[in-house]
Formats: C-alpha cells, sequence, structure tokens
C-alpha cells in the first residue's frame, strides 16, 4: 500500500485474483479505500461467479477480465475506463 500513497494518485489499477498475501479483491478494497476514483480492474483465471459478485460488491471493480487476456484486451478495458471517467456527464 506504500505504493498507492507515495506514487499515486493512479487513474487505473489493474489486480489479479491470486496474489502473494492477499487476493486481488482485498487488495482492490483497499484501494478503493486509498484512491476511490481510481478505476479498479480485476483480471483472473477464476471467472465463476462468486468471483464476480465479490468484485462488484466489495471493490466495485469497473472491469472483471478473465485469463487468459491479449494483451489487446487488456489495453482497450484500461483506455475505457480512463476515457470514461474524463467524459463530460451525459445531458
Amino acid at each position: 500500500m506504500k505504493c498507492l500513497d507515495e506514487d499515486g494518485p493512479f487513474i487505473a489499477i489493474v489486480a489479479d485474483m491470486q496474489m502473494p498475501g492477499m487476493d486481488g479483491i482485498a487488495f482492490l478494497r483497499l484501494v478503493r479505500e486509498i484512491q476511490p476514483d481510481a478505476a479498479r480492474i480485476m483480471l483472473t483465471g477464476n471467472a465463476d461467479q462468486n468471483t464476480l459478485r465479490r468484485a462488484l460488491d466489495e471493490a466495485e471493480i469497473a472491469r472483471f477480465l478473465t485469463k487468459p487476456c491479449s494483451p489487446e484486451l487488456l489495453r482497450d478495458a484500461i483506455l475505457e475506463v480512463v476515457n470514461r471517467d474524463a467524459l463530460p456527464p451525459a445531458a
């Protein structure tokens, strides 16, 4: 979490579900508390409904990507959430 405090703010943060020390949902939940404006993207090889529901409910993710994920799909997802936040609200 030191990186979030010292190197941020970040526009988007991508986390894998399987990480050492804590799972991706727990990490993105902490990200939401520290940097609520950062778009959160979950990347996982464990794409079951429970994981998706938890990620949406607990971490309020913007996108849920399953592995294998092409670099182009990851890039497009990041650009989508970054550009969505940059657009003015619809009238």
